[in-house]
């Protein structure tokens, strides 16, 4: 097993997802939408959120009770339609 390590820089650019999640995972804005209609490949609490994070998207669910946010994934989005990148 592996351990992994992040460098300063690449800190800082988990800094500005980090903070969108924390503050208000569940508003949508210009960088943050409810999916509806799509079925993600993975087990999650519903319903699903998309953050737009330049050309990566952080895919997440919010359990409301424990007040907890869990990212399910992050993928680069390209030219691709979110179902397809899913």
């Amino acid at each position: 097993m592996f351990s992994v390590r992040y460098v300063q820089e690449a800190e800082q650019d988990l800094r500005a997802p980090r903070a969108r999640l924390t503050a208000s995972p569940m508003r949508s804005g210009r960088r943050r939408k409810l999916l509806k209609g799509i079925e993600p490949p993975w087990n999650a609490c519903r319903p699903v959120w998309q953050l737009r994070v330049a050309d990566f998207r952080v895919f997440y669910d919010v359990d409301e009770q424990q007040r907890t946010v869990t990212v399910r994934a992050v993928r680069r989005k390209g030219i691709k339609a979110t179902k397809e990148i899913l």
